[in-house]
């Protein structure tokens, strides 16, 4: 632990650096201040607080944190994340949930979390999936405040890493007061790490959990469409170029998942086609419009209930695929790429049940969405089996629930 404490002090100025490039580029001031253990005021006192570090984990957490509400609708949440783009998920589901509060995580320096620990005097904390900050858990230690791990989750490169890594999470792990996992191999994976056996135990996974609350559908447009959820950089390309040779009517939603990257996407896509409307200039969808981007956050999931079809991005490049179960939540098969390491558990699930369609590459990915499309029950049965891959696992957030209170 002080070594790793020292190498923070050494790296200090470059950490700044990169807070306040980051904050400056996605203009959002309250992320540098924040990420540097300032502007914590107003914030509510004496609550639950619950760390996601990304878009994934706060998505994930938000079926367990109504449930946690409707047992106590007293109880307050203060949310922290890592990015700027968690932040805006969850400031919006503050519109409809008044029983948030969100903070930028700060960086793991003793002083920065000690002020924010003073700003908000949170009574406990969980973490959802896995960030194991040794200062942030060690602190917390120090002020009494029960730390729990939701939805534990262990990727095999945090587990092979080097004896010294491997020793500043064993220490760190000792602080932790319970370990919800997610399945036998995450649970085991976590002990193997050096978390004390009695203390671990399985849950389930919380990605599995239905969506808590009714989304209003997407009203903008009554066409048929075709969604291309949470793209990278150069998904958005290949697929429309492919999804225009197929000279469908249906019209083609593509959802980056980072918004900011909106205006070069759209410079490729006009490079196919004028016919683009873009969300985030309240432009209108017509009979005329081909390509609509969805350069937006947080309105993903009122897209999924009504599309014709689900592609899921992020698998057809090398990040490692996104959540197909939200899909799944909405009786919606899907189809994804070859890069699917981020979700490999849940996609073998899915394509065990006759729920999903992998494809090898983008030529695959044009041939099967030209073959459902024309197929209405071979659509149908993917969707129904969608449906029936979910039902299992309606009662995930109510065990999550129980052992947090």
């Amino acid at each position: 632990m002080i070594i790793y404490r020292m190498l923070l002090i050494v790296f200090t100025p470059l950490i700044i650096a990169h807070a306040v490039y980051k904050g400056i580029r996605l203009h959002s001031p309250g992320y540098i201040f924040q990420r540097l253990g300032f502007g914590f005021s107003g914030l509510p006192q004496h609550c639950h607080w619950l760390h996601c570090a990304s878009v994934g984990e706060a998505i994930t957490a938000m079926p367990l944190l109504d449930e946690l509400h409707k047992r106590d609708p007293a109880q307050k949440f203060i949310i922290t994340t890592n990015t700027v783009t968690g932040a805006a998920v969850i400031q919006r589901q503050m519109t409809r949930r008044d029983f948030l509060s969100h903070a930028f995580l700060p960086i793991d320096w003793c002083s920065a979390i000690g002020r924010f620990l003073n700003s908000a005097h949170p009574a406990r904390l969980s973490i959802v999936e896995t960030e194991l900050w040794p200062n942030l858990i060690a602190i917390c230690k120090q002020h009494n405040i029960k730390t729990v791990i939701v939805n534990g989750r262990l990727s095999a490169r945090t587990t092979i890493r080097n004896r010294w890594v491997r020793s500043v999470y064993a220490s760190t792990l000792a602080h932790i007061d319970s370990i919800f996992a997610r399945n036998a191999e995450d649970a085991s994976a976590f002990i193997q790490l050096g978390a004390d056996p009695e203390k671990v135990s399985v849950l389930g996974n919380l990605k599995y959990a239905p969506p808590s609350l009714n989304l209003p559908e997407q009203n903008i447009t009554a066409r048929a469409y075709v969604i291309i959820a949470s793209t990278h950089e150069d998904e958005e390309i290949q697929i429309a170029k492919r999804w225009l040779e197929l000279e469908r009517n249906e019209l083609l939603v593509i959802a980056p998942r980072h918004p900011e990257r909106s205006d070069s996407i759209l410079k490729q896509l006009e490079t196919l086609t004028p016919k683009i409307a873009r969300r985030s200039r309240d432009q209108q969808v017509n009979a005329a419009t081909v390509i609509y981007l969805l350069d937006s956050v947080g309105e993903l999931m009122s897209w999924l209930g009504s599309a014709k079809l689900v592609v899921m991005g992020g698998s057809f490049v090398a990040v490692g695929g996104h959540n197909i179960l939200e899909a799944a939540h909405f009786d919606k098969g899907v189809l994804f790429g070859p890069h699917m390491k981020n979700f490999s558990e849940e996609s073998k699930y899915l394509l065990q049940q006759g729920a999903a369609i992998q494809c090898d590459s983008f030529h695959a990915l044009q041939h099967q969405m030209q073959r459902l499309l024309a197929d209405s029950v071979e659509l149908h049965t993917l969707n129904h089996n969608a449906r029936d891959a979910m039902r299992p696992f309606a009662n995930v957030v109510n065990d999550y629930a129980d052992k947090l209170e």
